[in-house]
């Protein structure tokens, strides 16, 4: 009899064990799971925000473009419930708008618009890049405006900075990016706007 309630009880205890593995393995599978989308949507929306900054254009199901940037942001984010569409799970970078077609319908494709504003952005980052420190703070006078002096080696990049660089290169300039102040991305996103409303007549040279 006492072997007998031996083995229950230790037939108990595996069992027990056995459920503990099992609810600990279903956790960590649904932790990896939930880690695994967050990343996903956290790098959907860098990339998102990127593109938005860089004047991408966008190719959305089915076959409808789109140049304003927000609403695909919009569609993106799990945030915007009254917009999120989780229909489109990935944002992937191409060279221009004959590039864009041919991938799965929830796939939204992205590019450098042809309207002068990349290039205005990669002008503008190059001369914000060439300003001495005299020069920063004279621009920025407060201190917590003010950052390092960068070049585009510091981030792995090399001069001139092209439209295959914003989508080659897409992490590093992000980096760059992200280095500025918000006065210099005001800055840079005003030269941008002028050198695009004067892309046609060529009036700013994209490599100052």
């Amino acid at each position: 009899m006492k072997k007998r309630k031996a083995y229950l009880t230790i037939a108990a205890l595996l069992l027990l064990l056995a459920a503990i593995v099992s609810i600990v393995h279903v956790n960590n599978v649904q932790r990896i799971e939930r880690e695994a989308e967050e990343y996903r949507i956290r790098n959907l929306l860098i990339k998102g925000r990127y593109a938005t900054s860089m004047g991408f254009h966008y190719l959305l199901y089915p076959n409808e473009i789109r140049t304003y940037a927000g609403s695909v942001i919009w569609i993106l984010n799990p945030a915007f419930t009254n917009t999120h569409d989780p229909f489109y799970t990935d944002l992937i970078f191409v060279y221009s708008q004959d590039d864009a077609y041919g991938f799965p319908d929830n796939i939204i494709v992205a590019w450098p618009g042809r309207d002068g504003f990349p290039e205005g952005m990669i002008a503008g980052i190059h001369w914000m890049v060439s300003k001495t420190e005299e020069e920063l703070l004279s621009m920025m006078r407060l201190e917590r405006l003010r950052r390092p002096l960068f070049t585009l080696e510091d981030f792995g990049l090399s001069y001139p900075l092209t439209l295959e660089d914003l989508v080659d290169n897409w992490e590093k300039v992000e980096e760059l990016w992200d280095a500025f102040t918000d006065s210099e991305w005001s800055f840079i996103r005003t030269f941008a706007s002028r050198y695009a409303r004067d892309f046609i007549d060529n009036a700013y040279d994209p490599n100052p």
